[in-house]
């Protein structure tokens, strides 16, 4: 099984996890692979970040395969230097992440010219690999809504136009350029934003893909009116009850091509007081959703493809699937479980 998406922090936020300790849990939930975004402190986005990265994941001597992202920035030296350290380090570098809305830390190309100039500096550099893509579209925020002691009005400040709107840019403008790599639409959290790539998939013009967390199929922003809400806030937000029942049947109707953990540890003080941080601990949580996947009628081979087949064949990889026994961590690993929520 293999976890496209996890956040291991460490370095300047090595309080919040690190290399070692992310990729130790997800041994032991049964994992083959992560591929880790590069959104850290420092970001991963030269030369030097990314053999640092790797130095210190090899250093953990943990039989898992660490992959990771290169960020992207508006610049086209940086841009250029990532494409060619994807093709000399891949597959240890799975594919590059672009920030099209804000999240943790300071990656983010906002702006819908910058993006453009992102992808067409891609298709010019001949680039074919995989773009993984945050899709929240930040001019369509009512930020004015987000009062911290009310967590629910984080989603409402984060509104679903807002991914679907970015989700349908994103792909225009891959689209438009007849852009050569594949495009993968992280954490997806709404109908709308399937509907999107539905109608791209349908004109078969470019490679696209998506992805979605436990927190986003199971979990729904009503939670986050509940005592310490605040631990639920996380980017894109929690939506409401009936779009989270919609996002779990469109897994079952194999419209989602793959679950990510988006597995993102912060400090208690963080989630509670400023800045308030958006993310959870879900690698943890592995096993159970396997449970439940398979409580709701998916066969092996169904699940199979969503947590390795359709995630070796987007990113051109040949990972092997060993099928570990998968255990369920002990809560104690962690200073809160924000699935509980499910449970209350």
């Amino acid at each position: 099984m293999i976890d496209p998406h996890v956040h291991l922090r460490d370095w300047q936020q090595a309080n919040k996890e690190t290399v070692c300790h992310g990729l130790k849990i997800a041994d032991e939930v049964g994992l083959d692979a992560v591929f880790e975004m590069p959104n850290t402190d420092p970001l991963i986005i030269d030369k030097n970040t990314v053999m640092k990265r790797i130095k210190l994941a090899d250093s953990c001597n943990i039989n898992i395969f660490h992959g990771l992202y290169i960020g992207l920035t508006i610049h086209k030296e940086q841009i250029t230097e990532a494409v060619k350290l994807h093709k000399k380090l891949f597959p240890r570098v799975v594919g590059l992440k672009l920030y099209a809305g804000p999240s943790t830390g300071s990656l983010v190309v906002k702006d819908h010219g910058h993006q453009k100039f992102v992808f067409r500096t891609l298709k010019k550099l001949n680039y074919n690999g995989v773009v993984a893509v945050h899709c929240e579209n930040e001019t369509l925020f009512e930020s004015d809504k987000w009062i911290p002691h009310i967590p629910i009005t984080h989603s409402e400040a984060r509104p679903p136009a807002a991914e679907i709107s970015s989700v349908k840019n994103i792909l225009k403008i891959a689209q438009d350029i007849k852009f050569d790599g594949s495009v993968h639409i992280c954490h997806i959290s709404v109908p709308g934003s399937v509907t999107e790539i539905e109608k791209v998939r349908e004109q078969d013009q470019i490679k696209v893909s998506c992805g979605i967390t436990f927190h986003h199929a199971l979990l729904y922003k009503q939670l986050m009116k509940k005592t310490n809400g605040i631990f639920l806030k996380v980017n894109p937000p929690l939506r409401d009850l009936e779009i989270q029942k919609k996002m779990f049947q469109m897994i079952l109707d194999k419209k989602i091509d793959v679950i990510e953990t988006d597995h993102a540890p912060h400090q208690l003080v963080d989630k509670l007081r400023e800045p308030y941080s958006s993310g959870i601990s879900a690698l943890p949580f592995y096993p159970k959703f396997i449970q439940i996947l398979k409580e709701n009628g998916m066969s092996d081979n169904e699940i199979d493809d969503l947590t390795h087949n359709n995630i070796n064949k987007i990113f051109n990889m040949n990972i092997q699937n060993t099928h570990k026994n998968r255990s369920v961590i002990s809560k104690n690993e962690y200073e809160y479980d924000p699935f509980d929520f499910l449970n209350n």
